[in-house]
């Protein structure tokens, strides 16, 4: 019989939940909503409608995005440890692994502010209204890559 996958760092599948809860959080906030969200050239009552409305779903949104931030912050654990096993040069490796994963962690854990998500759209929205989509479009390949990095590393004694 063949020998079951084992997970030798549990933390690695933070990069999983990492996706899964932003995505989740997002998607639930958005579908439970009273007013669709504003889109580029929005007027300010519709602006005002989503975002002064009923506050419920906007809370799903900005906790998912928090505990996705968590996830992170607990994936880039996982990866400094398996950093500090790389030999000559895992001080640096493990240094830059865990300074990246906190300014990672700490940006996703700001941008779930309800002012820091429209913030960060403004300044594409200006150079090119349309684009907006391409914004939040451009994130969720990073969460699949990191769900699957998790994966990886959290068996990574089967690799090896």
């Amino acid at each position: 019989m063949a020998n079951p996958a084992r997970l030798d760092d549990p933390g690695a599948l933070g990069g999983v939940l990492t996706g899964v809860s932003f995505i989740g959080g997002l998607a639930t906030g958005l579908s439970l909503a009273d007013a669709p969200f504003p889109q580029p050239g929005s007027d300010v009552t519709d602006v005002q409608r989503f975002f002064q409305g009923d506050a419920g779903p906007e809370r799903i949104n900005v906790g998912g995005q928090l505990l996705s931030a968590a996830s992170l912050a607990v994936f880039s654990a996982s990866v400094a440890r398996l950093a500090g096993r790389a030999g000559r040069g895992s001080r640096t490796l493990r240094a830059m692994a865990i300074g990246g994963g906190a300014l990672a962690s700490l940006s996703l854990a700001a941008s779930a502010t309800a002012a820091a998500g429209v913030d960060a759209l403004a300044p594409v929205v200006l150079a090119v209204p349309k684009a907006a989509p391409v914004v939040p479009a451009g994130r969720f390949p990073t969460f699949i890559v990191v769900g699957f990095s998790g994966v990886r590393l959290a068996r990574s004694a089967q690799a090896g």
